[in-house]
């Protein structure tokens, strides 16, 4: 009867310590993902730095100044008409860059380009 009991009793511990490792393996998954998250995070901050630096180089260097330059001195219109028309491709400019920031630098736009989303999803689903 005590050979049983002692069987029972090893059984039961070996399925006690294989759930603490299921969960420890769980929360090691989850931790993992959130590094990456932060990660990618990091990366997007940077990348978001790099591409206002150059965004600023190109608009003023060449942009703003040069095309205007050339369209207020080559274009035989009235001094009226060209204000205005500085003045739609000035908002036109200023539109158009904060869209295609608004784009490219979403987070849920880097969330799915690294996968990310998926990485987190896959962590929280292997529960155990």
């Amino acid at each position: 009867m005590a050979k049983y009991f002692s069987k029972l009793a090893c059984l039961l511990l070996t399925q006690l310590v294989w759930q603490e490792k299921k969960s420890a393996l769980h929360l090691v998954s989850v931790k993992a993902a959130t590094c990456y998250v932060k990660g990618v995070q990091g990366a997007r901050q940077g990348v978001i730095g790099y591409l206002g630096l150059c965004l600023m180089r190109f608009i003023l260097g060449f942009g703003l100044v040069l095309l205007h330059l050339g369209l207020l001195l080559y274009l035989p219109w009235s001094t009226r008409e060209k204000g205005l028309l500085l003045l739609i491709l000035g908002v036109l400019y200023t539109a158009l860059a904060v869209v295609a920031f608004a784009v490219v630098l979403s987070q849920r736009t880097w969330m799915k380009a690294t996968r990310a989303d998926e990485v987190v999803r896959c962590a929280l689903r292997k529960r155990p």
